[in-house]
């Protein structure tokens, strides 16, 4: 409901030098790869972190609006301020964190960092058995060795973040502050009805079937019945329902949930990936006790994750003249 793998050129490795040395080499990035195409605080984003992006959102989008949405300019037309919307959030995210990396002294060229880095590409070619298969694998990505790498450093920077801020007390790790937020009303409960746009559904079928659903709640139906019965999240197979607080959960779902009273449920919500009937029940006491340190951890990433956004809501993107130059659309 809720938050990294092109490159063509030879790699001047075989499998037999891989297996006599293990070191598995970068693979040596295009010109237009390199390219910057924006910056964001002080970072540059390059041709092929603007085309991983754009390519993996194109795709999710195509499955929820159709396939055919990007077959031209014209079909592209009404959902191109949304792709590049979503395109600069991510680039945005990533110099988020790096820029607070930064300021508590991280950087993503630490000699332990890409140490750690060179250790995930020499497993990941190992786990896909050959040079040729791990290009394979990034190509499905649409990504590039370099941004590989590049995205596995930002994500072991963020890590070496969390625990920084862990270990100086600016995220509180106290089962206090745990507590009292739990028993607070920034933390709720939620079960729901969910009908998914899957790739090849029609929209408009699965709105009228929320829509007949929530007919048959208005009517005295039971909540849980329905979701027996009708929804596509098998995780409400259970009655515990979704614990979270803001910033887990897609906005349109958590807009809804939070606006509700316990014990009732919300009118038919519409997300990206397929609509939603809610409903917010009482946090169960004993429930939270079994799973506190689940649920702790669950809140101090959401903590974390919250104070990312929050810079990268700050950041303005900057775009190059090639950058301007460039169609989302047809970007492939």
């Amino acid at each position: 409901m809720k938050k990294t793998l092109l490159r063509a050129a030879a790699l001047g490795l075989t499998l037999l030098t891989l297996a006599a040395c293990g070191k598995v080499e970068p693979i040596e990035p295009t010109e237009e790869e390199l390219a910057v195409v924006m910056q964001a605080a002080g970072y540059d984003i390059c041709y092929d972190e603007l085309r991983y992006y754009t390519c993996n959102l194109k795709d999710q989008m195509a499955g929820y609006y159709g396939t055919d949405i990007w077959a031209s300019e014209s079909t592209a037309a009404p959902y191109l301020e949304e792709l590049k919307s979503g395109v600069a959030d991510m680039g945005r995210y990533n110099a988020a964190v790096l820029s607070l990396c930064a300021e508590f002294g991280i950087s993503i060229d630490e000699t332990a960092i890409q140490e750690d880095v060179q250790a995930e590409v020499e497993a990941l070619v190992e786990e896909c058995g050959s040079m040729k298969e791990y290009q394979a694998a990034l190509a499905e990505y649409h990504m590039t060795d370099r941004l590989f790498r590049y995205m596995t450093g930002v994500t072991l920077c963020e890590t070496e973040l969390y625990n920084v801020l862990l270990d100086l007390g600016l995220l509180d790790n106290s089962d206090e502050g745990a507590e009292a937020f739990f028993a607070s009303d920034d933390f709720i409960r939620t079960l729901h009805i969910y009908i998914g746009n899957d790739a090849g559904d029609s929209v408009d079928a699965n709105r009228a079937e929320a829509e007949a659903i929530l007919k048959e709640l208005d009517a005295g139906a039971d909540f849980n019945t329905l979701i027996g019965r009708h929804s596509e999240d098998f995780y409400m197979t259970t009655t515990n329902g979704y614990y979270f607080t803001r910033g887990e959960m897609d906005v349109s779902y958590e807009t809804a949930a939070f606006a509700l009273a316990e014990n009732t449920y919300s009118d038919v919500v519409a997300t990206d990936t397929g609509f939603y009937i809610i409903q917010r029940l009482p946090k169960d006491a004993d429930y939270i006790n079994r799973n506190f340190e689940d649920l702790k951890h669950q809140y101090l990433s959401a903590l974390f994750y919250n104070m990312i956004e929050a810079r990268r809501d700050e950041i303005t993107l900057t775009e190059t003249a090639y950058g301007q130059s460039l169609s989302l659309w047809s970007i492939e």
